[in-house]
């Protein structure tokens, strides 16, 4: 696992090692959103997850500066997009209202691409 991981490289690479890491699932994963991840704690929250379920699952403390750079970019990332004019994907009223929330940790990087297609 390790020479396939030394293979990867950026955003690519933190996503696979918060997989293999934390035991996440990919849906899950590409779903964390900024407040999910506790620095301080070494922990994930996943939100609905399998069964409707949210959990809290380990972070690897070798993942947290890797983390706070992918926040920082996602942060930058996603204050351009609503300068832009493009809001969150909140549903309707709650996407008015919240204009800057739900602060995806790995939004797409491109505007009008799904992410998935991006991984």
């Amino acid at each position: 696992m390790a020479r396939i991981i030394n293979e990867l490289k950026g955003r690519n690479r933190l996503i696979i090692e918060i997989l293999y890491g934390s035991g996440l699932r990919i849906s899950e994963c590409l779903r964390l959103r900024i407040q999910d991840v506790d620095t301080d704690y070494c922990s994930l929250t996943v939100r609905d997850g399998k069964g409707n379920k949210d959990r809290q699952t380990l972070l690897s403390p070798r993942l947290i500066t890797q983390l706070q750079a992918a926040m920082a970019t996602s942060i930058t990332l996603l204050q351009q997009n609503n300068g832009q004019g493009v809001a969150p994907s909140l549903s309707g009223a709650l996407g008015r209202k919240y204009r800057s929330a739900n602060w995806a940790l790995f939004p797409p990087l491109k505007l009008g691409v799904p992410i998935l297609l991006l991984v």
